[in-house]
């Protein structure tokens, strides 16, 4: 009985029964509030100490040596054996000094400290070029890129300014990265009520990465992001603002593409000087991006992708055909489907993932048979030849 009863206590609830599915707390990385700009609000859970220990007189009233309290629904603190005091609006520091007139009031010469335990809960509206526009429950100390993260981050071509409004005023937002301290220019504390409208693009440099791109060629929503450069930048200062360019980046095969005229990004003495203008492309290639080529080649591998190499390149690369390979019948494969086989398939240029197979001949492929073949009717001869 008690095996059955440890059963039911375990199953989830089905809606409709009348009970309350528990909603599992937001679990993030908070950072310190400052005590003299972080505004406290209701909902905002505190800690008051009371320095070095009450006394027994402070204790019979009800003022402990440390109490965790909560700023009220209307803006009051309340603190078991001082009273209230309106906090809303007020500092950490400011609502520390108004606690501790209070406490001197009853109890001369008693020192009071005041403390963030946890922010309080807020709502957020996410809007503009957003993946997921709505409203989204946030700490009090957390800031515009967590709420980027929340809504599924920018979609294409948006860009990494925008505003955020609140009580009919506004801040500037700006998540590009100052190249001097490698943090983003403008990342606001969210604030309740809020609306962040990010904006988009109007000409922008496009950084692709081809290891996202589908089958069909186009271009993924994942796969393109859009920066602002104003009037240009050097190439390096744009890597240093958009935040490097990123792990497993392959810079001798990423190029820069503008008017029709493609550049590698890396030269033999290092990162080229070149100007980047709106409308211009940055082709990243990621080290992990290769095209695989199997069968009857030499070395049978996984070779680097570039853009310029085609399926006779890849077969080269690995080495070339070997003898019994049928090389009029190479195929290529992309998400595991034959999209092409011999013709013109050797001049094609593949994607990243995609497989090269150099099949064997039907002689190759059957010479056990052939040879087994053949010595039996070798023996067939044999045995026909001693019998005559």
């Amino acid at each position: 009985m008690l095996f059955f009863l440890l059963i039911l206590i375990e199953l989830p609830v089905s809606p409709g029964t009348g009970r309350v599915t528990q909603v599992e707390p937001l679990t993030v990385a908070l950072e310190p509030a400052d005590r003299d700009s972080y505004l406290l609000g209701a909902g905002d859970i505190l800690t008051v100490t009371v320095e070095g220990g009450s006394s027994l007189i402070s204790v019979q009233t009800g003022l402990m040596p440390q109490a965790v309290c909560t700023v009220g629904s209307d803006g009051d603190l309340s603190v078991s054996g001082l009273g209230s005091i309106p906090v809303i609006g007020l500092s950490l520091n400011e609502a520390e000094a108004d606690l501790a007139i209070l406490a001197r009031r009853y109890f001369p010469g008693m020192r009071v400290g005041l403390s963030l335990l946890q922010p309080r809960l807020i709502r957020v509206r996410a809007s503009g070029m957003v993946q997921t526009p709505g409203v989204y429950p946030m700490y009090s100390l957390q800031r515009v890129s967590d709420l980027l993260e929340l809504c599924g981050g920018l979609v294409f071509p948006a860009s990494r300014r925008g505003w955020m409004y609140f009580d009919a005023d506004s801040t500037r937002v700006d998540l590009m990265t100052d190249p001097a301290s490698h943090a983003p220019v403008s990342d606001p504390l969210v604030r309740d009520g809020a609306v962040i409208v990010m904006d988009v693009c109007v000409d922008p440099v496009i950084i692709l990465r081809p290891s996202a791109f589908s089958v069909q060629g186009d271009i993924a929503s994942e796969a393109a992001q859009a920066w602002d450069v104003g009037q240009g930048m050097p190439l390096a200062d744009l890597l240093e603002t958009v935040g490097g360019a990123g792990s497993g980046v392959d810079l001798t095969r990423s190029v820069h593409r503008a008017d029709g005229v493609e550049q590698q990004l890396w030269t033999g003495e290092g990162l080229a000087e070149i100007e980047v203008h709106g409308g211009d492309t940055l082709l990243f290639a990621d080290i992990a991006d290769s095209v695989s080529v199997g069968g009857a080649v030499a070395h049978p591998r996984a070779i680097a992708w570039r853009p310029s190499f085609s399926v006779f390149d890849y077969v080269n690369a690995a080495g070339g055909a070997i003898p019994g390979a049928s090389t009029g019948d190479i195929a290529l494969y992309r998400d595991g489907e034959r999209i092409s086989r011999g013709g013109d398939t050797p001049g094609l240029r593949p994607e990243p993932g995609d497989v090269v197979q150099v099949p064997y001949s039907w002689v190759s492929r059957n010479k056990d048979a052939i040879t087994l073949l053949g010595s039996i009717v070798s023996i067939v001869a044999l045995i026909y030849s001693l019998s005559n």
